[in-house]
């Protein structure tokens, strides 16, 4: 039964993946942006880069602002928000003011900046 349970993060949040058991920082951002993997093995990346924190976990999640893919994007800005590090501020000012991004990005970008309250 408790199989059927969602794990909760560190983060207070359910999330879409589980992170990854890799911990090397430049093996899991190349896996983030790397546009041929699936879906899910990038949001383990992600997920994992956010419980490393640290300046070059919030490089290797802004490298991914570069993706093609919306939702991964909101994500990237989701987790920043999450990880409330100040480094994530500049990367996520770009996002929000990029008025050619995703609305739900930018959306996402302002509410991790709120996040942050820096």
């Amino acid at each position: 039964m408790s199989a059927d349970i969602p794990i909760t993060s560190e983060f207070d949040s359910v999330d879409p993946a589980p992170p990854s058991e890799d911990r090397n920082v430049e093996n899991l951002r190349i896996t983030l942006n790397d546009e041929k993997q699936k879906m899910f093995q990038r949001m383990r990346a992600l997920f994992a880069l956010r419980s490393i924190g640290g300046t070059d976990s919030v490089e290797a999640l802004a490298a991914a602002f570069d993706s093609n893919s919306a939702l991964l994007k909101h994500e990237v800005a989701y987790v920043m928000g999450q990880m409330q590090d100040p480094q994530a501020v500049p990367f996520l000012i770009e996002r929000l003011e990029d008025v050619d991004e995703d609305l739900m990005v930018r959306h996402e970008a302002a509410e991790a900046l709120g996040a942050i309250g820096d």
